[in-house]
């Protein structure tokens, strides 16, 4: 993935989401079948990862395509967005005070019932969704124009988008530490 220290354009958004899906989807080709599935200490296997992400990502790309005048529901942001590091620095205080949100609708569902195949058939849909439908939004709109988050409150399009790239980031490294520890 691009160096998080530099995202902060558009183009710098739409570069560093199309390499962790990228990432993730290259993980995923080379990740075996019979570990997929695998959990160690009640802790969530790839697929569970995998299927978060996948909840957590879509609705993002698909209310991308709405009519601005949807988001009036969530009001404009008069300050700009955050910058990237700051985003993540206020994610983590806020996880590590609070916890991760209870029933925020993202958990893992039926991962055990959906193949692989299929998990990453819908990862990639949704990955190629972004570039495409973020290209008409304009960098103005993305520091006007909010979304709620539900652990961080209301979210410029530009943090929520930030969010998810160190997000997708975090569960990829989950799913290596996983992977590692049961190929050991």
């Amino acid at each position: 993935m691009k160096s998080t220290k530099t995202i902060s354009t558009k183009s710098d958004i739409i570069e560093a989401l199309h390499s962790s899906f990228e990432e993730i989807s290259t993980f995923l080709d080379t990740t075996p079948d019979d570990i997929f599935y695998q959990r160690i200490d009640d802790k969530w296997s790839i697929a569970e990862n995998l299927d978060h992400l996948v909840l957590s990502n879509k609705p993002l790309a698909s209310v991308l395509k709405k009519n601005k005048l949807f988001f009036l529901t969530f009001g404009f942001s008069f300050k700009g967005s955050e910058n990237f590091e700051t985003l993540k620095a206020n994610y983590h205080l806020k996880l590590s005070q609070l916890g991760p949100p209870p029933n925020s609708g993202f958990s893992p569902k039926n991962s055990k019932d959906t193949s692989k195949q299929k998990f990453q058939e819908n990862w990639k849909m949704i990955g190629e969704k972004y570039a495409p439908r973020l290209a008409k939004w304009s960098e103005k709109d993305l520091d006007r124009f909010r979304l709620p988050h539900p652990l961080l409150g209301k979210l410029t399009f530009r943090e929520m988008l930030f969010f998810t790239i160190f997000h997708n980031d975090h569960h990829l490294r989950r799913m290596r530490q996983l992977k590692e520890n049961l190929s050991a």
